[in-house]
């Protein structure tokens, strides 16, 4: 059964379609709209700070990258590197002459130190001519030359790719230096740096600035960051050197310049990136995804209020507009009803002092039931007349049908000889016509079911034993009226479609009997059923059947109510339902 939905739901759907649901994504576009432009502001931020900071780095490492060119600047820097590296100073044979080197190079190296920033903690100095791994370094804060001989440099990495360089300038990410020998221990970033003879070009030793690892502190505190999110320092092999908060190494080892994201089991991240100029290492902001959702939650906030508010204004303007419209069509409603039923002198009631469109249509129904009052008689009978006529036109089609099958049965039986069996069907014939030329359309269901013993007799003098059948009906059946002619289509369908294709017999078994059938109500049932080859019913619609279709157009014709259905099965046989209401027939 149809739903059916009143009129006031439809302008209920027709709010959600044109009001509600367009705000809904009006929230939802405005907030994500905020919610996009906050992250990109604060990607724009982030960018602007790492450039910020990457500048601020390149500075101090730019310092300290002049620092260890200070042999190649100052002659009273080179002289006594020269000196210690041919092992002069170490064997100390002219006493007063390693004195005045040392207090040479110590005041030269002092002098830059104090014009440098605050935070450059010294110079160390490592001979290339060394057998004893002895250094020498000068401190800040302290004067005088100290020769480091527990200090292991050449195990370090920087060491070596010190010496590759030969004179490139390479950075140390932080790392503890041993030789300043405070009580805390000391932990600084530096610039390592071959040195070599400017006059042989011969290497001399390799000098190390180092700076402590406050400067790039400070620069990082100055910085605030989310809860989940960080700032790192990267070295050219992806560890931090410094980090505002712990991050696994596999999730750093992963950051690259393609990747704008990383995604962990419990975050996702939003990388921002710029390379520190002049050095291998990499400044990365890792923006947290929750960190992200927690500030944007005002923004949803906001917006979920704002579409509350605006629906609740909607749907009370809705609610007084609707009502001035649903009640006027209610009230056309409730009359129509009143008609249908039969009650023509039903009326609209139809305020004076209004004249919209609901108005209009209350008048124009009232007139129409008084027009309908007075033509109903007159229209009644012409409907009567013209239904009669498409009944007995209805039945004219199937006269020439039969009577075409049933004279194919008298030729074959001609052509085989058979004159006494072709005498005894042309007299059952003789009493079919009788059945069928009569004027009335209508029969019952005792004579149809008589006139149907007649054809299958006709037919079994054809097909003998290859056709058997069997005719019942209760005595409540009898005498419902059905249109003539109705069930012999059936039959005759089941004999040249069930039973000729084949070679096997076939039982055709044809009964009626009342029952109530809800919703229809009391009913008359007829059934027939052969156990012939059957077929697709996918055919019924493909092909042309006059049978078929007539039946159809008959039983609609005579109650609208009725219901006509065929079941069939290829292998099986086929089966055919009319019920037909007993009330108004």
């Amino acid at each position: 059964m149809k739903k059916t939905y009143t009129f006031k739901f439809r302008l209920l759907g027709l709010f959600f379609i044109w009001i509600a649901i367009p705000l809904v994504l009006m929230s939802s576009l405005f907030s994500l709209y905020f919610n996009n432009l906050f992250i990109k502001e604060s990607d724009k931020l982030f960018s602007n700070t790492l450039y910020s900071v990457s500048k601020n780095l390149q500075l101090y490492l730019d310092e300290l990258k002049r620092l260890s060119l200070s042999p190649h600047v100052y002659d009273e820097v080179m002289d006594p590197l020269i000196y210690i590296n041919r092992g002069e100073y170490t064997k100390g044979v002219n006493q007063f002459q390693k004195f005045t080197m040392a207090r040479e190079y110590t005041q030269s190296m002092l002098k830059v130190l104090y014009l440098s920033r605050n935070d450059i903690t010294g110079v160390l100095f490592m001979p290339i001519n060394n057998e004893n791994n002895t250094s020498y370094v000068i401190k800040r804060m302290k004067e005088g030359l100290e020769e480091i001989s527990d200090y292991n440099y050449k195990s370090e990495s920087w060491y070596d790719e010190a010496i590759q360089q030969s004179g490139g300038a390479i950075f140390s990410p932080v790392h503890e230096a041993p030789y300043y020998k405070s009580d805390i221990p000391m932990h600084v970033f530096s610039v390592v740096r071959l040195i070599k003879d400017t006059d042989n070009k011969h290497n001399v030793g390799i000098i190390k600035v180092d700076a402590s690892e406050n400067i790039i502190k400070d620069i990082f505190d100055n910085i605030s960051t989310s809860p989940n999110s960080g700032l790192v320092l990267l070295d050219q092999n992806k560890k931090a050197i410094y980090s505002t908060r712990m991050f696994p190494q596999e999730l750093l080892q992963k950051i690259s310049q393609n990747k704008q994201t990383l995604k962990t089991d419990s975050d996702t991240f939003y990388i921002s990136l710029e390379n520190v100029p002049t050095t291998p290492w990499q400044l990365v902001y890792l923006s947290s995804k929750k960190d992200v959702l927690v500030r944007t939650n005002t923004i949803y906030y906001f917006a979920l209020l704002l579409g509350i508010i605006c629906f609740a204004i909607a749907f009370i303007i809705f609610e007084i507009t609707s009502k001035r419209v649903v009640t006027p069509v209610k009230n056309i409603i409730a009359v129509m009803k009143k008609v249908e039923k039969g009650d023509l002198s039903a009326k609209v009631p139809i305020d004076s002092k209004s004249d919209d469109e609901f108005s209009l249509i209350s008048k124009a129904l009232n007139k129409m039931t008084v027009k309908l009052s007075n033509h109903i008689d007159s229209e009644y009978r012409a409907v009567l007349c013209q239904r009669n006529a498409e009944y007995i036109a209805l039945q004219t089609q199937i006269n020439p049908h039969f009577l075409y099958n049933t004279l194919n049965g008298f030729i074959t039986l001609n052509r085989l000889g058979d004159k006494q069996t072709l005498e005894d069907a042309i007299i059952q014939l003789t009493g079919l016509f009788r059945y069928t030329c009569s004027n009335a359309y209508l029969s019952n269901v005792q004579d149809e079911f008589s006139f149907l013993d007649k054809y299958l007799s006709l037919q079994k003098l054809r097909f003998d034993d290859r056709l058997n059948y069997h005719i019942d009906m209760s005595d409540a059946a009898k005498s419902i009226p059905i249109p003539k002619l109705l069930i012999q289509p059936l039959v005759e369908n089941a004999i040249i479609h069930g039973m000729e294709p084949s070679d096997q017999p076939i039982f055709i078994d044809v009964y009626a009997y009342v029952e109530e059938t809800p919703p229809i109500g009391r009913c008359v049932v007829i059934i027939m059923k052969d156990n012939g080859v059957g077929f697709d019913i996918a055919s019924l619609k493909q092909k042309d059947r006059v049978g078929i279709k007539n039946i159809e157009e008959r039983i609609e014709l005579f109650n609208s109510k009725s219901f006509f259905e065929i079941q069939s099965t290829l292998g099986k046989g086929t089966s055919c339902y009319i019920i037909i209401p007993i009330e108004g027939v």
